[in-house]
């Protein structure tokens, strides 16, 4: 990817409400990562679900103050995931995304963290503290 955009080395996320296609997401997040670019939320910014999915996937992750990150428990339409036992299946992707993004320790705890945050049709805004629990934002 990086390759095909020498210029480009931060992806601005501004207004993410959320993501279609989880899969395609985390593979986006692990391009971006390949490609080592930036993740900035701008002061402005809002990003929610998988825009903080997406945001995971920087090399070097950035939040300027005022910009939001939001989380949730996933749905599969059913349930939500919260409600899937952690030893379920449903759980792999998502915990080897976040295991791969944030480390063997914290991606775990951050993916946890997000099911028991809010229910799917819910948000639940990261604090300041909550970012520097799991290591969000980068130095």
């Amino acid at each position: 990817m990086q390759a095909d955009l020498p210029a480009v080395d931060t992806l601005l996320l501004l207004d993410i409400s959320g993501s279609i296609n989880d899969e395609i997401n985390v593979e986006t997040g692990r391009l971006v990562r390949d490609a080592g670019w930036t993740t900035r939320v701008p002061a402005n910014g809002e990003i929610a679900s998988g825009g903080v999915d997406l945001f995971c996937g920087g090399a070097v992750r950035q939040v300027e103050d005022g910009g939001r990150l939001g989380v949730h428990s996933w749905s599969d339409g059913e349930m939500d995931g919260a409600d899937y036992p952690p030893e379920h299946r449903a759980h792999a992707s998502q915990l080897s995304y976040f295991s791969e993004m944030l480390g063997k320790t914290l991606g775990p705890d951050f993916y946890w963290f997000t099911l028991e945050a809010a229910p799917a049709d819910g948000i639940h805004w990261m604090t300041d503290a909550e970012l520097e629990q799991f290591q969000l934002v980068t130095p």
